[in-house]
């Protein structure tokens, strides 16, 4: 089993940009799927445990952590200890087993975004929110007990499921109890917090050699609040 120790706590499923910026300025609370393509290189083919104490994040990220780990050789073990929500469910959905604490959750939804516009505009953006649903649909389907239209419905409800109601689903394999090994853990909070245009535009100027926006970038930090 691999024991790669993963230090991530309270952060967001982001893309390996973002990400990027959010660690630049100084908050290192994220996961993206450049830190699973790393992690699993480093395995090299090992068993891997993924800890997930996870409200989910972009979806886009989740999505992409999963075609990663679903590519990876080895077998992966999906271990939720308090948590699993969003992203992070269509996320641990490649890994070969997941087993979670009595104590755990599992939250399934369905997506959402933010659009502006007329009402074309808008029909437009709920025909692409049924295909995305369709898509984080595909993920579970291999696993799940019921029929895809029972977990559909249950999307629909926007719901917290105990370990016990999970299993019932087939959205995990096994109930566990026991001390938890070291292993490899992702961390997620459920807000996602995109970095702003300026700390984008910040980020970039500073890559490029810009020593007054980086010195700005970090004193901007000091008082972020959020």
């Amino acid at each position: 089993m691999c024991i790669l120790s993963w230090n991530c706590s309270n952060g967001d499923l982001l893309s390996d940009e973002y990400a990027e910026i959010w660690r630049w300025f100084g908050e290192t609370a994220n996961v993206c799927p450049a830190d699973i393509r790393n992690l699993c290189e480093q395995a090299n083919g090992e068993e891997l445990t993924i800890y997930f104490n996870s409200d989910g994040g972009s979806l886009v990220a989740g999505t992409e952590i999963y075609s990663v780990l679903r590519a990876y050789r080895g077998r992966k073990t999906a271990h939720i200890q308090s948590r699993s929500a969003s992203a992070a469910t269509v996320a641990m959905m490649a890994c070969d087993r997941i087993v979670a604490e009595a104590v755990a959750l599992v939250c399934v939804h369905n997506p959402s975004t933010y659009t502006v516009g007329d009402a074309d505009d808008m029909r437009h953006t709920a025909e692409e929110l049924d295909n995305i649903k369709k898509a984080i649909l595909n993920a579970y389907e291999p696993r799940i007990k019921v029929s895809r239209e029972e977990i559909a419905a249950l999307m629909d409800r926007d719901i917290w499921l105990d370990a016990e109601a999970a299993k019932g689903y087939g959205l995990i394999d096994e109930i566990v109890g026991e001390a938890v090994p070291a292993g490899t853990i992702i961390n997620a909070a459920g807000r996602v917090r995109y970095p702003t245009q300026k700390m984008i535009d910040e980020y970039r100027a500073a890559k490029q050699g810009d020593a007054d926006a980086e010195k700005a970038a970090k004193a901007w930090l000091e008082n972020y609040r959020y």
